[in-house]
């Protein structure tokens, strides 16, 4: 079912964030009408391995939009824009404040023209501010939002191969805005202008930091109960160096794990924190009695929320073997066949 079948969006994003949500939004039936630049265009092209003509990133994040090559400086081809988008339902963009205002194409410029558009600026720091005009990635918002000093042992911060600023503070708020933005236009016949700072919305996003600053507390990285302090809520090595994600958070699931494991010693001592790094430790040497095979064999069945640490090759395994895959094969039109990923929700009548 393409839900937003009769939708069309004019999409002037790059890299990530806001293809992302535009990629979303095409695979729930919307047309996507991506503006690129002739010089140069999405710096995504070129980023990461290239098979052929385009990177696979690129490839990936493309693949059912129609894609416009246009010079918003040139005045010819800013009227095929201007036009496009006086049809347009939405229209989506990811320069720094300012830039679509040069060109005539910022929110008060259009809405003159499209009463109806929804119009979603997607940016690192909003519209205003003395960080709005700064250049940042996924990386510096994790590290100023606080989040990376908290990602990682106690050692020192890590970095994810998942975009988590991007993704989580990007492309959900942008589709989150969007579509919030066309039921408005549908029901008050008028449109709105979204402004999503990606940084805004990953402060927006942190209810246990927040509580922690509640009471004047943050404990350090890799010390708070979800990231590495809690014995029940923990990764473990097994002999052949893999690991395993033990998440028996609530009673329930931790008894149920110790009695599994005929540890019945267990059950009581988790209740004390101070108790907390014996525990932690006793159960690190348990789990490196056995590789990773003869617990996930013996004990992934149960219900208690233990399970291995898979690479993404592992974990794609698993879904085409589970037959309810979000991803599929199709053949790319300059890069041949290619592992596709769609939206995954399921829409219903």
């Amino acid at each position: 079912m393409k839900i937003l079948e009769g939708i069309t969006v004019v999409d002037f994003t790059r890299l990530l964030p806001g293809p992302l949500a535009t990629l979303w939004m095409a695979d729930m039936g919307a047309k996507i009408i991506k503006i690129e630049d002739p010089r140069q265009g999405d710096y995504a092209k070129f980023m990461g391995v290239i098979k052929n003509k385009v990177s696979l990133p690129y490839a990936l994040l493309n693949h059912n939009k129609e894609v416009l090559i246009a010079d918003a400086n040139d005045p010819t081809d800013r009227e095929r824009i201007i036009e496009l988008i006086k049809k347009a339902d939405v229209l989506v963009e990811s320069f720094r404040p300012g830039q679509m205002k040069k060109w005539n194409l910022d929110f008060d410029s259009i809405k003159q023209m499209n009463p109806k558009l929804v119009y979603c600026s997607l940016t690192g720091f909003g519209q205003m501010g003395s960080k709005s005009s700064k250049a940042a990635h996924d990386i510096n918002y994790l590290a100023l939002t606080g989040v990376l000093d908290q990602t990682g042992p106690k050692e020192f911060p890590a970095l994810s191969n998942f975009q988590i600023a991007d993704i989580a503070g990007g492309s959900l708020p942008a589709l989150c805005g969007i579509l919030a933005g066309l039921f408005h236009s549908a029901r008050k016949g008028i449109g709105c202008f979204v402004d999503c700072s990606i940084y805004d919305n990953l402060m927006a996003m942190n209810p246990i930091l927040l509580s922690h600053l509640n009471h004047d507390h943050q404990p350090p990285r890799g010390m708070d109960m979800l990231s590495g302090a809690h014995p029940g809520y923990a990764l473990y090595e097994t002999s052949n160096h893999q690991f395993l994600a033990l998440g028996a958070l609530e009673q329930k699931f931790w008894n149920a794990f110790c009695e599994d494991m005929k540890k019945d010693e267990w059950i009581d001592l988790i209740k004390s924190p101070k108790d907390w790094p014996l525990l932690k430790s006793q159960l690190a040497n348990f789990f490196l009695q056995h590789p990773l095979n003869y617990w996930v064999e013996n004990f992934q069945q149960n219900d208690y929320c233990l399970t291995p640490v898979l690479t993404y090759a592992e974990a794609y395994q698993a879904e085409i073997d589970e037959k309810n895959s979000c991803i599929v094969e199709q053949i790319h039109p300059t890069e041949g066949k290619l592992k596709y990923f769609y939206f995954p929700l399921k829409f219903t009548q």
